[in-house]
């Protein structure tokens, strides 16, 4: 009976064994999520309600990185993608400083993470690093527009890389520095340059041709953002740079003109001019060894005493004139006006609580030559235009109120356009097109002591150089 009772025990574990393992069996292991599923960027803003939301799940993105990590415009935790050429972009901001380059094209899990509007701006804000990585390579052609129409549809071109036809790039003193404005014949945007950029505080093109950058929003504010110096075109093809240092004879050659010629360009100094060396008067800020053209007085009657012109024929397509100048230190009986009967000018020393210096860039017009065609051939229309030209041609520096210190200053030639939209007919514009000239007048307001000649007169500046842009 004990055996029986034992084989049974045997066959219903035996049983329950069975049963368990068929169980077990019949158990499926968890299905594995699905794949991410892309959505347009198109979409993914049109979840935005000016608050934070939740992003579905099994959602991603990809696009082409358009911003640049390594020239520092940008903040390091954040990239700009876009999702193709003519397509929206976005702005994402990682846990943590990123490293995609631009022209990665790169997939980003964005399920469950945060769609915010960030200042008016719509970001992806704060995504795990590892939600985001590189599938390859990839490039965006920027869209060409203006500024106007960047700012009329800030939100449809936010994220995105834009090239702009720009006129002008003025603010920082000349330097990529700050909050800068770009200019177009449409209008301004600003552009931000943030502290530590690589290119910050180095000088941008005086004349620009076309600016390309990313177009950001802050608040009710659209900016023009560039990436790097080079997004900044030059109207500039080629420059001359003139600095007198293949000089080999001294001026002056008093109350006489003298023609000269350098490897750069060809001069016309019009009396009181001095190829000195910089180390017998302004040893302190000059370059050791090196000589300087000194100009000395223009007369106070407008007469063009101590002045340089330039004289080259071959200056056609001349754009921009930029001057590179300082107030001498010297003083008491030292600037040479004569070397006939050796005749010193006795120059004061520089009071910065009321002396300035002072340049004028102003165009060389006495040898213009016109066939009147179209002003009906009368000296008076002539002399008219030629004053409109002079107005319209002419850059004076800021008056400074320091010797010893070099200063610049560009003149920006207007277009033959801009000269006949102000007035000046065509004769008069195409003939100064054909062979530009420029002069240099020192408007300095620093005398010299009484006795000299044509007293009371401006003493001498320095030119460091001259750069002609075409």
């Amino acid at each position: 009976m004990k055996t029986k009772n034992t084989i049974k025990y045997i066959l219903l574990a035996l049983a329950i064994g069975i049963s368990f393992a068929s169980c077990k069996n019949d158990k499926k292991a968890d299905p594995a999520p699905p794949p991410a599923q892309a959505i347009t960027f198109d979409a993914l803003k049109k979840l935005s309600t000016g608050t934070s939301v939740k992003i579905p799940d099994n959602t991603k993105i990809t696009g082409t990185v358009i911003s640049d990590i390594s020239n520092k415009n940008i903040d390091p935790k954040t990239i700009v993608l876009q999702e193709a050429t003519g397509k929206p972009g976005i702005v994402v901001t990682f846990d943590a400083a990123q490293t995609f380059a631009t022209g990665d094209q790169v997939d980003v899990i964005i399920s469950n993470q945060t769609l915010a509007q960030v200042n008016g701006e719509i970001t992806l804000s704060d995504i795990p690093s590892a939600n985001a990585k590189k599938t390859g390579a990839g490039t965006i052609t920027p869209a060409i527009t203006n500024t106007v129409n960047v700012i009329k549809n800030a939100a449809a071109f936010d994220g995105t890389l834009v090239t702009v036809p720009a006129s002008g790039l003025n603010g920082g003193s000349g330097n990529y520095s700050g909050i800068l404005t770009i200019t177009d014949s449409t209008g301004t945007i600003s552009s931000a340059i943030l502290p530590g950029a690589v290119f910050e505080n180095t000088a941008y093109p005086t004349l620009v041709q076309s600016i390309t950058g990313i177009v950001r929003i802050s608040g009710a504010t659209a900016r023009l953002d560039i990436r790097k110096a080079i997004d900044v075109k030059s109207a500039i093809s080629r420059s001359i740079t003139e600095d007198f240092t293949n000089l080999t004879t001294i001026f002056p050659l008093p109350e006489v003109s003298e023609d000269f010629t350098t490897a750069a360009s060809a001069w016309f100094l019009y009396m009181n001019g001095a190829y000195l060396p910089g180390a017998t008067n302004d040893a302190a800020f000059t370059t050791p060894g090196r000589s300087y053209l000194y100009i000395g007085y223009s007369d106070v009657h407008g007469l063009a005493y101590g002045t340089l012109r330039s004289s080259a024929t071959n200056l056609s397509g001349l754009k921009t004139v930029t001057v590179t100048f300082a107030a001498s230190e010297m003083h008491g009986n030292v600037y040479p006006i004569s070397n006939v009967n050796i005749v010193y000018q006795d120059v004061q020393a520089f009071n910065s609580a009321t002396d300035t210096t002072k340049i004028g860039i102003c165009p060389g017009i006495l040898d213009l030559v016109t066939t009147n065609t179209d002003i009906n051939s009368t000296y008076a229309d002539y002399q008219q235009n030629l004053q409109r030209l002079t107005q319209k041609l002419t850059t004076l520096s800021p008056a400074y109120n320091k010797a010893g210190v070099f200063y610049t200053v560009t003149a920006i030639l207007p277009t033959r356009a801009q000269l006949i939209a102000d007035g000046i007919v065509s004769s008069v514009v195409d003939s100064w097109l054909q062979n530009p000239s420029f002069t240099i007048y020192n408007f300095s307001s620093r005398r010299v002591k009484g006795g000299a000649v044509y007293d009371p007169t401006m003493a001498p500046i320095l030119l460091d150089k001259v750069v002609l842009g075409f």
